[in-house]
């Protein structure tokens, strides 16, 4: 599992490119590299499972994630395209996309911009860790064997 994320909120404006490229050697790089060790590891098993997690930010923008959201793109683009690269080797290749939860991260996010998202949010409240926790369970589990090279979203009705 590649859970790997910082978050920057700087607007176009004001946004750094230094701050721009250690969201990306974070967010996108690190799952990148880590991947390549570990699959020379995983090819030798039957059937093994690669879960990435993304964010909905990739798919549903707002305002201020312009790196981070492209670099969760970049994430879920790099998913599907390793699940059509290892196939083969039994390999299936997986992401969720977490809408907002209650974590250490959410904290450096505005209040008020926060009270709009969850408003925007179907539940009417943050998700929690325990929550996508299960979802990536399933996804690493057998029971999941039919399952490859797609983004589930764990949102709480996001914007639906």
């Amino acid at each position: 599992m590649n859970n790997a994320g910082i978050l920057n909120t700087d607007g176009l404006l004001r946004l750094k490119m230094e701050d721009a490229h250690r969201v990306m050697q974070v967010n996108y790089f690190a799952p990148l590299q880590i991947t390549q060790g570990i699959v020379k590891l995983m090819l030798r098993s039957k059937s093994a499972s690669i879960i990435n997690v993304a964010s909905i930010a990739a798919l549903k923008p707002t305002v201020g994630n312009t790196v981070y959201g492209a670099s969760k793109a970049a994430l879920i683009s790099m998913t599907t395209c390793w699940a059509k690269e290892l196939a083969s080797a039994k390999i299936r290749v997986n992401a969720v996309a977490p809408g907002y939860l209650d974590t250490d991260m959410s904290t450096s996010v505005d209040s008020k911009v926060m009270g709009q998202l969850v408003n925007d949010t179907s539940l009417k409240r943050l998700g929690t860790v325990e929550e996508v926790a299960k979802v990536v369970s399933f996804l690493a589990s057998d029971d999941s064997s039919y399952i490859d090279g797609e983004v589930i979203k764990i949102t709480g009705g996001y914007r639906i």
